[in-house]
């Protein structure tokens, strides 16, 4: 069932389901809604906190910023103190700026089909100090392989790169036998 928080400016609306283990706070692309990545992810719900949230529309230079803080403050709503985020496309970009922004906060990164593009974000990479996984398919936010590779190389601490062929995108339901092992492995390598 949807719930909703006044968050400063914005009303959120989302969801917060599953087990009693260390919570995932999902975010959604431009592509996707919460109810898609929700239902994408459900699986995860038997062992994890899930917090599912729907960021309100906008864009510009700034969003991802202004996201990232609306990101920990849902968190901080939900009493939440470290949680592992993980987001797809420009969900992708507000979980790697709320890291950067707060890595106390952050237990660990899962980033689905990272866009390509000159974010800010991209230029503070090699600060990044939490335990990061990147899913890519070449179609996803239009960086290369060989881009994501980089990508990878400049996190500090890089827990893997997994690169997808062909056009589905990482978060996909058909994506569900190449993804998940790759991303229950490292949610079970992560410290307590």
């Amino acid at each position: 069932m949807p719930l909703s928080a006044q968050l400063g400016a914005h009303e959120i609306t989302f969801e917060d389901v599953g087990g009693d283990g260390p919570p995932i706070l999902l975010t959604p692309g431009a592509a996707e809604s919460a109810a898609d990545l929700r239902a994408r992810f459900e699986r995860f719900a038997r062992v994890y906190r899930l917090i599912v949230w729907d960021p309100p529309e906008g864009d510009g230079d700034d969003r991802a910023r202004d996201l990232s803080g609306l990101a920990l403050d849902l968190l901080h709503h939900q009493g939440i103190e470290r949680a592992i985020l993980a987001g797809d496309g420009q969900g992708a970009l507000v979980c790697l700026r709320a890291a950067l922004q707060a890595p106390d906060r952050v237990r660990g990164l899962v980033l689905f089909d990272v866009p390509e593009g000159e974010a800010a974000e991209y230029d503070r990479i090699d600060e990044l100090d939490v335990p990061t996984v990147v899913v890519q398919t070449e179609a996803g936010g239009g960086r290369s392989h060989e881009a994501t590779r980089e990508l990878g190389a400049a996190i500090r601490d890089n827990r893997g790169v997994h690169l997808l062929e062909g056009p589905a995108p990482a978060v996909a339901p058909t994506r569900e036998s190449d993804v998940d092992p790759f991303v229950r492995e490292y949610l079970e390598s992560l410290p307590a």
